[in-house]
């Protein structure tokens, strides 16, 4: 089988030089395909907390909001039991993880915007009682993209400050035009890891459990 194969070859080789011609075959017009895809916006669902966080039950809460555009989770700012002095105390939250997660499969780039309000610090048994003088503070906040690859800019962040009279909704994360699309989180963090929020207590406040209302709002374009 072997010399046959052989054989066969060299007449074969014999015809394409025969004569000193050599013989070219004429290019072929190419074609053209296409791939295609269509990408549409999800119609419900829930996204949950990015399963690379880990947290605490005390940490925070997913909020179950409905997609395309969610807040996805939020947390609670945790200042721990403390001894009052005679003078100032400032508390560092003691979340062990604290974030926040929003959620942007419109696929329209048309931004959007979110915020936060914080109420006085009230007594728990007694809402009429309040701590006087109080500061909330929102340092560093960090986006981060829950999937890595995510070609969208990220949202811009901005630290803000709430005082017992200037309660109102301020902005903490602002998505332009074409960016925060994906799922994104904002971390409550400094550069050098520690938490960024804090609570300062003037001196002059009564003992007792105290809780601030936060309410996280999400608008649906960049303000």
């Amino acid at each position: 089988m072997k010399k046959e194969l052989l054989i066969a070859s060299l007449v074969g080789c014999v015809v394409l030089t025969s004569g000193g011609v050599q013989v070219f075959a004429e290019d072929v017009e190419g074609a053209t395909t296409s791939g295609t895809v269509k990408l549409i916006s999800p119609t419900g669902g829930v996204t949950p907390l990015d399963p690379e966080e880990t947290v605490k039950p005390e940490d925070g809460t997913e909020t179950g909001n409905a997609g395309p555009l969610s807040i996805d989770y939020v947390p609670n700012f945790l200042f721990g039991e403390v001894e009052i002095s005679g003078s100032t105390l400032t508390l560092p939250d003691l979340n062990s993880n604290p974030l926040v997660q929003v959620t942007d499969n419109r696929g329209s780039g048309a931004g959007w915007t979110l915020k936060l309000s914080a109420t006085p610090f009230k007594n728990n048994e007694d809402e009429t009682k309040q701590l006087s003088g109080t500061v909330l503070s929102i340092g560093q906040i960090t986006p981060e993209a829950a999937d890595e690859t995510n070609t969208s800019a990220a949202p811009t962040p901005s630290a803000q400050t709430y005082g017992v009279s200037d309660t109102s909704a301020k902005t903490l994360l602002r998505s332009g035009v074409d960016e925060g699309m994906g799922t994104w989180k904002g971390k409550f963090k400094t550069s050098e890891g520690a938490n960024s929020v804090s609570l300062t207590i003037p001196a002059g406040n009564k003992v007792g459990s105290y809780t601030s209302t936060l309410t996280w709002s999400l608008a649906n374009a960049p303000e």
